[in-house]
């Protein structure tokens, strides 16, 4: 678990790096060149009105700027750390989450751009689909996250709110959300410059998969989408500023026992979660806890752990020496005990991230390899069948999603089903398309 690579600083000599700084001197100074190469260019092509590429040039340079000029600055507000006085020590912190999405993006990008002359694609309407793609998967897969954690966002202010929404840096891109945002911003592409539908989304397909694939390492690095306690040799333990260590504690398993994680059903009517493990001779065996019983809350002394209950996930902080554990059953008993210091590692569990990270690899080397022998959406009929069944398999042993509507499965289990019903009705097609182009071949050569 890696976080925080490092920090851009916010000043570096006389002017800040971000805001009316060096950034936006060096954008500037670039986008001019670009500028003056393009004009220089269409001179001596004998062009001698603007064209629309030195206009497409003009607005994407203004967009940048105001991006440096006024939302940076508000993020480095936002995620810098202050000194006592309230002035700005460290600027923005780079994110090993925010980067491996970076490198998933460009990564992606590549892939697609070398594959794109066998679609019959050029590279400028790879660049222009990525950067939609990009957009609508990372606005889709973030709104995905906050409706999916609605619960833990705060809602008495805007501000907060939005501020939370948006800290995309920090972890919280839900995959099937990024896949409706982005399959939407295709759509509206493809619509928009009359492209080849079937063959734009077998030329995408396996760089989706490789962005995943990349993606999911910077899961690890941040500590979410994590599995089930294990004892495998290869599982891992996170520290008490990670998910994972969060959620042992609010489930109690750091105390001695576990409860299981309730639905959002369960969460609707005040339900209490049962007790699915109580370790042998512990202080929570000792104070008369039993499996089956329905623990309502879960509460700790320490004035930075009250209110922490099952479900509930508080901010990241160092677990205090010695703590006093007060459990309410759902038959109005309250038992307390107390621990000594709590472990500094999370209990071992699977690592998820890196199954999904192999898992998304080998389905695009795959859909690499069967590309020359798929007709037009077989390759996108490939993606839709193989990484549903995979993922709703490591559904089975991630802990970070509860039941959802009270089906025992979880939102993305869901999903996965529904993408396989898809996969169906879109191989059906792909059949009809090749009976019908079959059976028109010995009409054309008889004709």
């Amino acid at each position: 678990m890696l976080q925080t690579l490092f920090y851009i600083p916010h000043k570096l000599g006389p002017l800040p790096v971000f805001g009316w700084g060096w950034v936006l001197i060096a954008w500037v100074v670039f986008y001019l060149t670009v500028i003056a190469y393009t004009v220089w260019h269409q001179a001596l092509s004998s062009q001698v009105r603007l064209s629309s590429q030195v206009k497409h040039h003009l607005t994407t340079a203004a967009l940048m700027a105001a991006f440096i000029v006024f939302v940076i600055p508000w993020l480095e507000q936002r995620l810098g750390i202050r000194a006592a006085d309230g002035n700005l020590m460290q600027g923005i912190p780079i994110r090993g989450y925010g980067l491996m999405l970076l490198v998933a993006i460009v990564s992606s990008v590549q892939l697609a751009i070398v594959r794109a002359p066998k679609f019959g694609l050029d590279a400028e309407a790879v660049y222009g689909l990525a950067m939609w793609m990009s957009v609508g998967g990372i606005v889709g897969a973030r709104l995905f996250f906050v409706i999916q954690k609605w619960d833990q966002f705060p809602k008495g202010n805007l501000a907060q709110f939005l501020a939370a929404a948006v800290n995309v840096a920090e972890g919280g891109l839900v995959v099937y959300g990024s896949l409706i945002g982005a399959t939407i911003a295709v759509w509206l592409f493809v619509s928009r410059h009359g492209l080849p539908v079937w063959k734009t989304a077998d030329m995408i397909a396996p760089s989706l998969l490789l962005g995943l694939a990349i993606g999911r390492l910077g899961c690890l690095m941040n500590g979410c989408c994590y599995g089930g306690v294990c004892d495998l040799p290869w599982a891992i333990r996170f520290p008490p500023s990670s998910p994972p260590y969060e959620e042992q504690l609010n489930a109690g398993l750091l105390h001695g026992f576990r409860v299981a994680e309730r639905d959002q059903d369960a969460d609707a009517n005040g339900a209490g979660s049962p007790v699915t493990f109580v370790q042998p001779q512990s202080p929570a065996e000792a104070a008369g806890l039993q499996v089956g019983q329905n623990v309502i809350s879960l509460n700790v002394s320490d004035p930075l752990l009250q209110k922490i209950g099952p479900g509930q996930r508080e901010g990241a902080r160092q677990p205090p020496a010695r703590s006093e554990i007060s459990v309410l059953l759902d038959d109005g008993r309250k038992l307390n005990w107390n621990i000594a210091a709590l472990p500094n590692r999370s209990w071992p569990i699977h690592p998820t991230q890196i199954y999904s990270a192999i898992n998304a690899f080998v389905i695009c080397l795959f859909l690499l390899a069967v590309t020359p022998y798929c007709r037009d959406g077989q390759v996108l009929a490939w993606l839709l069948t193989l990484y549903p069944i995979s993922r709703f398999l490591l559904e089975m042993i991630r802990t970070d999603e509860a039941g959802f509507l009270g089906t025992g499965l979880t939102i993305s289990q869901l999903i996965s089903v529904g993408l396989l019903v898809l996969a169906v009705a879109l191989w059906t097609r792909v059949g009809r398309t090749t009976q019908v182009a079959q059976a028109a071949k010995p009409l054309a050569a008889g004709h």
